[in-house]
């Protein structure tokens, strides 16, 4: 008996980033300060995607700055401590990375909010939000690979 197997198009592959194998569904970090949407969130996503969670915009943005190529999709509440959406996408466009941001909001602006999502094209999804609403966001922010 003999298989034949085909060689793969290594154009479709993505390379793996620092040697660690880049898992098989799309990976998305969630970033909020409230605990239980961030479990509803994990909950929600983790069929269609690789999910990671943080309550800290700060150590989130660590572990991006840590492997800019880790995450493929990132939502992100506008209103957080320490460190808020707007400040969140403004590291991401310095890092090349703000196609990947999707911005969560409960639909109340500051001034400063609100000049940001008028002058920004960024993606948002307003809260509340239904999962098909939630993952054609997601999916629209995924690089294109090849």
């Amino acid at each position: 008996m003999q298989i034949t197997l085909r060689k793969a198009h290594t154009d479709a592959v993505r390379p793996p980033s620092e040697g660690r194998p880049r898992p098989c569904r799309p990976q998305v970090l969630v970033i909020d300060d409230e605990p239980a949407l961030l479990r509803s969130l994990k909950l929600m996503l983790d069929g269609v995607y690789d999910v990671v969670v943080c309550n800290r915009s700060t150590e989130a943005l660590e572990l991006v700055r840590s492997d800019p190529a880790r995450f493929d999709a990132m939502l992100c509440d506008l209103t957080m401590p320490e460190l808020d959406g707007i400040a969140f996408y403004r590291h991401l466009e310095v890092l090349g990375l703000a196609s990947r941001f999707v911005l969560m909001t409960g639909g109340a602006f500051t001034p400063h909010g609100e000049q940001f999502l008028h002058r920004e094209s960024c993606r948002r999804i307003n809260k509340p939000f239904t999962f098909e609403q939630l993952v054609a966001v997601l999916s629209a922010a995924l690089p294109i690979a090849g």
